[in-house]
């Protein structure tokens, strides 16, 4: 296998064995077992790393969908809410002043003029003007008999308050000085007070809606 140029054998000539000393080699080699696993591993962890960060992109769009519908939802909850309120607030605006107008039409308790005899005991009946003032600064007043039910007034003020601020059903009438609670009568007399039993005698009474969070 070797040639005459001092046995070294030609390009591209296999040899059994070769002695090289002070040979200039250029060998190529083929990529390693290493190098091969190596670059499968990379690519076996871009591979998770992708899958991995679909997986949080779903997660995420998932969430905000969740969080959209729940929003979704709450506001649909609190407009029926707010619309259920306000039904049942438009209830007990129909049902005061149809209260208030029955009182008066049949005893004439609600209205009647200043230092009338009251025919029925011959006795002179005084008024008073009740002036309440509401949480959103208007006012409600009339003038009612002193032997009206007390429960009037707070018909007047369900009666006569805008439905934005008209006060739960168990809210409080209150007057300034001195300062004095008035709880909502559970009974029209002679199961409940008058307006002279409950000391509203004044020529003018001024009261102001005390709602149920504060009482």
């Amino acid at each position: 296998g070797n040639n005459a140029d001092g046995g070294v054998p030609r390009r591209g000539v296999p040899v059994r064995a070769a002695c090289l000393v002070d040979v200039d080699l250029v060998v190529d080699f083929t990529p390693s077992v290493m190098a091969q696993d190596e670059a499968a591993r990379q690519r076996q962890q871009a591979e998770e790393e992708r899958q991995q960060a679909e997986l949080a992109r779903k997660e995420a769009a998932a969430a905000e969908e969740a969080a959209k519908q729940a929003a979704k939802e709450a506001t649909e909850a609190a407009e029926a809410a707010a619309r259920e309120d306000e039904e049942q607030r438009r209830k007990r605006k129909a049902g005061a002043i149809a209260a208030l107008s029955a009182l008066e039409n049949s005893t004439g308790k609600t209205t009647a003029a200043p230092n009338v005899a009251d025919e029925s005991t011959d006795s002179i009946v005084c008024q008073t003007h009740i002036v309440v003032r509401c949480a959103d600064g208007s006012r409600c007043q009339r003038r009612f008999r002193l032997d009206a039910p007390l429960l009037a007034v707070f018909w007047l003020v369900e009666a006569e308050a805008a439905l934005n601020a008209m006060p739960e059903h168990n809210f409080a009438l209150a007057t300034s000085f001195p300062r004095r609670k008035i709880a909502r009568p559970a009974a029209l007399p002679p199961d409940g007070p008058t307006l002279a039993e409950a000391g509203l005698t004044g020529a003018q009474e001024a009261l102001f809606v005390e709602s149920a969070a504060h009482q």
